[in-house]
């Protein structure tokens, strides 16, 4: 029997200067293999500035489409926000209109009529992604896009923690053994 592959996380921060075509081959061989690649870009540009011998579309493609999960926080750029509302999806909304007339003293009046209309919006629109608080984000890829909030875990730094530790066998230790 072929055992099943020790799970492992690799996490490329700034993905724009890993992009390669090794990079490129095993992001589509990583998932079967037991590998779990976390990749932190900015934006779609970041994706798109790739070497000269890489297709930028095919770039962006391939890890869009092998990355399923997306953590999305505030964005800066109106393209990546807009690629990002698109991908919420589509809500229907009631829209309404109201009836502004000028009155004889030339102020205006609103009628007491009004008209409602079914409309369409982005679950998740460009705003919202471009106006995200500190800590919170979208997550795509777990059902309905939805927001959450992250914080970071307070630790104190200390020396002994960084010091290198040896472990014989084949035994697996835990992190939380390690703590």
């Amino acid at each position: 029997t072929v055992a099943k592959p020790r799970p492992v996380v690799a996490i490329l921060d700034e993905a724009k200067y890993h992009i390669s075509k090794p990079f490129m081959e095993g992001l589509g061989a990583a998932r079967d293999k037991g590998l779990s690649v976390v990749i932190a870009h900015q934006s779609l540009q970041d994706l798109r500035d790739c070497p000269a011998d890489l297709n930028a579309d095919a770039v962006q493609g391939a890890v869009m489409e092998n990355c399923r999960l997306k953590l999305v926080y505030k964005a800066e750029d109106p393209k990546t926000a807009k690629w990002l509302a698109e991908k919420s999806g589509r809500i229907q909304v009631d829209d309404e209109m109201r009836r502004v007339s000028r009155n004889a003293a030339m102020s205006e009046v609103i009628d007491d009529q009004r008209t409602i209309r079914q409309a369409e919006r982005f679950l998740i629109d460009e705003n919202m992604i471009m106006n995200l608080a500190y800590g919170q984000a979208v997550v795509f890829g777990n059902g309905l896009p939805d927001f959450v909030s992250t914080s970071p875990i307070p630790v104190e730094k200390n020396q002994q923690d960084l010091k290198t530790q040896t472990f014989e066998g084949t035994e697996i230790i835990k992190a939380a053994e390690l703590i």
